[in-house]
């Protein structure tokens, strides 16, 4: 993932984690190139991280927002891929433009309006 730099396009956000420790957690878009779908990467930063350029980075990094909560926990929903009725929304609209059922055109064309990147799934709003 990012051989072709596009994980320089995600969103990054950071949890601060017990002794010190950060935790990055970084929203990665779909690449046609590297073949990957919407990624969620999570990086483990020790309190006594060396790497000036990762430190420097995380004072400018916004804390994970805390979208809702259950049972009493705050806890944060990643949404990395459509929901079912966006993938019908979307499989519908492709439909109307193909002649004939062929399934890797489908495909295509399925994968070109997915959604880029993950999103962070706030408060109120359903998957």
């Amino acid at each position: 993932m990012g051989a072709c730099g596009c994980s320089d396009a995600g969103h990054w956000y950071k949890l601060d984690g017990p002794d010190g420790v950060t935790y990055l957690i970084e929203l990665l878009p779909a690449c046609s190139y590297c073949d990957v779908g919407p990624s969620i990467r999570i990086r483990r930063i020790p309190g006594d991280c060396d790497q000036e350029w990762l430190l420097t980075e995380l004072d400018h990094v916004q804390d994970l927002p805390v979208s809702c909560e259950a049972d009493g926990v705050p806890e944060t929903l990643i949404c990395a891929g459509p929901s079912q009725e966006e993938l019908r929304k979307i499989g519908g609209q492709c439909a109307k433009n193909v002649d004939r059922y062929d399934g890797e055109l489908l495909a295509e064309e399925m994968w070109a309006k997915l959604p880029e990147m993950p999103r962070l799934i706030r408060q109120g709003e359903t998957r």
